[in-house]
């Protein structure tokens, strides 16, 4: 999947949106984090932070744009680094 396809997933709000992310930018991203953190698990939860506030950012811009109503879906992380979603 191309970051095209990745974004548009985003503004879908699809629960694919963390994986495909994960998938095609997460090696690259662990590594930057993990030669600025030289930790495994402090660059494993800044790049989780990374994922959801990409996701954040997505409902905020659309909200600002007027493109949507406010989004009642929430998103977070298990303890396992998962993705989970909810809504309000």
């Amino acid at each position: 999947m191309n970051g095209r396809e990745i974004v548009n997933l985003y503004w879908q709000r699809s629960e694919q949106t963390i994986t495909e992310t994960e998938q095609k930018y997460g090696r690259y991203c662990h590594v930057i984090a993990n030669n600025i953190l030289e930790n495994s698990e402090d660059s494993e939860e800044c790049v989780n932070d990374t994922w959801m506030s990409a996701w954040n950012a997505m409902i905020e811009r659309q909200e600002a744009a007027g493109s949507m109503q406010p989004h009642k879906r929430k998103y977070g992380l298990s303890p396992k680094g998962q993705p989970v979603f909810w809504s309000e």
